[in-house]
């Protein structure tokens, strides 16, 4: 049947792309936590703060991860899918 292996392959494709938004949260989280590791550690050495510049790319990137996993839940859960199994 033409038409179940056009679905198989829509759902292939669905599941890799799923994989690839799992996979760059992934690389924002190792991210995350080195920047993380590099702002606490230049504020260990003679001062006690924290540069702004740092502290605000380390909250840019937690928005960037949360907006992903929000984005891939929907996409998952709300029924965005290209392909329908009935």
């Amino acid at each position: 049947n033409p038409h179940l292996f056009t679905e198989i392959l829509y759902f292939f494709i669905y599941l890799f792309i799923f994989f690839l938004y799992l996979f760059i949260i992934f690389i924002l989280i190792c991210l995350q936590g080195f920047v993380g590791w590099y702002m606490v550690k230049s504020g260990l050495t003679g001062r006690v703060d924290v540069s702004q510049y740092r502290l605000s790319l380390h909250l840019t990137i937690a928005f960037v991860i949360l907006g992903l996993i929000f984005y891939s839940l929907s996409q998952q859960y709300l029924g965005y899918l290209p392909f329908h199994l009935s």
